[in-house]
C-alpha cells in the first residue's frame, strides 16, 4: 500500500513550502512529518508514487515561476 513516505508535495517557492509545513505542524497532522515537502527545483530528478503540485499566484496575478516552460516541465 501507499504510505506517507511515498507522497511528495512540491511548490515553486521556498516560502510557500515553509508556509505549508508551518500550517500542517500547527494543526498537528502526524503523517505530514513523513511526507516529502520540497521545491520544484530541488525535487528535480526524484520521484514518489504520489506527487501533489502546489501552484501559487503572486505579484498581482503574474505567473512568474511557471511561465518558464522548462520549469513547468520539471514540475509535471
Amino acid at each position: 500500500g501507499i504510505e506517507a513516505a511515498d507522497i511528495a508535495v512540491i511548490t515553486p517557492y521556498v516560502e510557500q513550502k515553509r508556509a505549508i509545513l508551518d500550517k500542517l505542524r500547527a494543526n498537528a497532522y502526524g503523517p505530514a512529518e513523513q511526507v516529502i515537502f520540497d521545491t520544484i527545483d530541488s525535487f528535480q530528478g526524484k520521484e514518489s508514487w504520489i506527487v501533489v503540485i502546489d501552484l501559487v499566484r503572486s505579484d498581482r496575478g503574474r505567473i512568474g515561476f511557471i511561465r518558464d516552460q522548462k520549469r513547468a516541465n520539471v514540475a509535471i
